[in-house]
């Protein structure tokens, strides 16, 4: 629940125009393990027929994020996504900064000072998944 209240309480800041209050970077590395691990991938083995379109040219990416607290390597594949932890080997690219802004650029929600190095298409589709699942839990 304190995920859902950070997603919420930046989701209010932003829609008054107010500065985004500091995210601790232990709570923000937990959100993005939460995402990446118990939305996202979770969510595609769940329903792999209502992702497939969107993976069908994922052609085994792998993407890394990391933030000082934690790293993650996260694979695309047509078949799903699953997400460990660092060395499993180079990535096509790389989500990196602090992870107040990691979660917030994966949520969608600012993130400017997260520096993306790598294959765009590969940071583009990671996007478009996270959107895709979160988009799919709002319609729940």
């Amino acid at each position: 629940m304190a995920q859902e209240t950070v997603i919420h309480r930046v989701d209010a800041e932003l829609a008054a125009a107010e500065p985004l209050a500091a995210i601790p970077g232990d709570l923000a590395a937990d959100g993005t393990d939460e995402l990446l691990v118990a939305f996202v991938q979770y969510d595609i083995a769940l329903l792999p027929d209502k992702f497939a379109d969107l993976l069908a040219s994922a052609d085994d990416r792998t993407i890394g994020v990391e933030t000082p607290q934690r790293s993650w390597l996260v694979g695309l594949t047509a078949g799903g996504v699953h997400v460990d932890g660092p060395g499993g080997g180079s990535p096509a690219a790389t989500v990196r900064g602090l992870a107040p802004e990691v979660l917030l650029w994966l949520w969608n929600r600012g993130g400017e000072n997260v520096t993306t190095i790598g294959d765009d298409d590969t940071i583009a589709l990671l996007r478009k998944v996270v959107a895709a699942v979160l988009g799919n839990r709002s319609e729940d």
